[in-house]
């Protein structure tokens, strides 16, 4: 499981496994790159948040150890297709890594 981790503190951040979350990296590099803002809705058991991505936007996503997971083409293009529409892009099965903590606890 890695991380994304959204704006400056680590209150808003969300576990989500590798291969998603590097797929989710490419997209958002890609579409900064173009200065083209987004909205990201991630979806989990414990509802939905939605961010806004922009090129302002303080992002940081850390992995898990070992390989890095391979990027498929097919899975890149459709995420890109859903990031353009007015909706946005959904990132499913990913949960709070608080709700992880609290869990924990």
């Amino acid at each position: 499981m890695g991380t994304l981790h959204y704006g400056t503190s680590d209150e808003t951040c969300f576990a989500i496994d590798d291969a998603t979350l590097a797929h989710l990296a490419a997209i958002v590099v890609a579409k900064l790159r173009r200065q083209e803002a987004f909205l990201l809705s991630i979806d989990s058991d414990h509802g939905r948040e939605s961010l806004w991505i922009h090129p302002a936007s303080m992002l940081r996503w850390s992995y898990a150890p070992g390989e890095q997971p391979a990027l498929d083409r097919d899975r890149l293009d459709a995420m890109m297709r859903h990031a353009h529409r007015p909706g946005g892009l959904s990132i499913a099965a990913a949960v709070p890594v608080a709700a992880i903590e609290l869990a924990a606890a």
